[in-house]
């Protein structure tokens, strides 16, 4: 696709129902050099039909350069990585912008516009098959399984094994519904391909939340037996309670819990920071309305980074990684942006 003399060719495509692989062909207009030194980072997502956001959806994903500027000056070739908390099926892949950070600190936007009020102005967009390899899937019959741990109980209400991970769906009773779920698989000879302790969990009490694990490189199912719970901690430890949020920190990640369901048309707070020293420059910007209304910024000053996340009161959750050994104890600043209450 060609739009601002930027041409964004996909030229391999991998993906199970909420997994997706592209590897992109990015040529910029001439004049653009990319260089293995610098750091690239990609603004993308996945956008969903209108009719189909009735309920919290979110996505996590990363971007691995491949070439720079090997072939020709202006050519970069990297590996979008995404896994969704919803059926992708039927979707679009969309790049926003591409950012550019060189060894000595240097940041400059290789193409992507940006409107403080209305966000990203530029897309590239590709549609998902609707059948996304779904012929590569094992949904085993898992429904009403359940298992307890601290007092709570997590029953299962469906899941999906595809060569890329695991994705199922679950309700928790009680509050904090994020368990930590590692997954294996048995293999037929005996061994077990363990998944990846990276979890992206998403949901609301009321409808089922869904949770997704990554295989560290494809697996063979047909050589699948079995696959194992190895160790499931549901939450049960007491949440802080605020007006809106519960926080609370597990696996060194600290966690926000909303209380109330936005409604579908929620428009997401398009604050900024206007407090920070000289020296720091907005890296890279992403929001989402409806029932998920979320900012987020993300700003750069040498090597330091700094997240900031903004959200219209509602039902989901979302967290930040702090570091391995944070725990509940970890000292947390209550700060206010814009009069409302945040934490630091």
């Amino acid at each position: 696709m060609e739009h601002k003399g930027v041409t964004i060719t996909p030229l391999r495509l991998l993906g199970t129902k909420n997994k997706l692989y592209l590897i992109l062909e990015i040529r910029a207009p001439e004049g653009t050099v990319f260089s293995p030194e610098d750091r690239y980072d990609l603004f993308d997502g996945i956008r969903v039909p209108e009719e189909r956001r009735t309920e919290m959806l979110g996505s996590s994903g990363s971007f691995t350069v491949l070439e720079a500027g090997t072939r020709e000056p202006n050519i970069l070739v990297g590996a979008a990585d995404t896994t969704a908390s919803f059926d992708i099926g039927g979707c679009s892949y969309v790049v926003r912008a591409l950012y550019r950070k060189t060894p000595d600190g240097e940041r400059e936007t290789v193409f992507g516009g940006w409107d403080p009020e209305t966000g990203p102005t530029d897309s590239w967009e590709f549609p998902i098959p609707e059948d996304l390899n779904q012929d590569q899937l094992l949904e085993p019959g898992v429904e009403g399984l359940s298992m307890t741990d601290g007092g709570k109980t997590m029953t299962l209400l469906s899941m999906s094994v595809s060569p890329l991970g695991v994705w199922w769906k679950y309700q928790l009773d009680g509050e904090d519904p994020w368990p930590r779920v590692r997954v294996a698989l048995r293999m037929r000879d005996g061994s077990e391909v363990e998944a990846a302790l990276g979890q992206l969990t998403m949901g609301d009490m009321g409808s089922g939340c869904t949770a997704s694990v990554d295989f560290a490189k494809p697996v063979d199912l047909s050589q699948a037996e079995a696959m194992l719970a190895l160790c499931a901690p549901v939450l049960a430890a007491p949440a802080k309670s605020s007006r809106h949020w519960k926080v609370y920190v597990d696996l060194g990640s600290i966690q926000w819990k909303g209380a109330k369901a936005a409604k579908a048309n929620t428009k997401p707070p398009l604050w900024q920071p206007s407090w920070l020293p000289e020296g720091w420059a907005l890296e890279a910007g992403q929001t989402r309305d409806g029932v998920w209304p979320e900012t987020h910024w993300e700003y750069l000053c040498g090597e330091e980074t700094l997240s900031f996340s903004l959200c219209a009161p509602s039902d989901f959750g979302f967290c930040q990684w702090l570091d391995p050994e944070a725990s509940g104890k970890t000292p947390k600043k209550a700060a206010q942006i814009q009069g409302y209450p945040a934490d630091f």
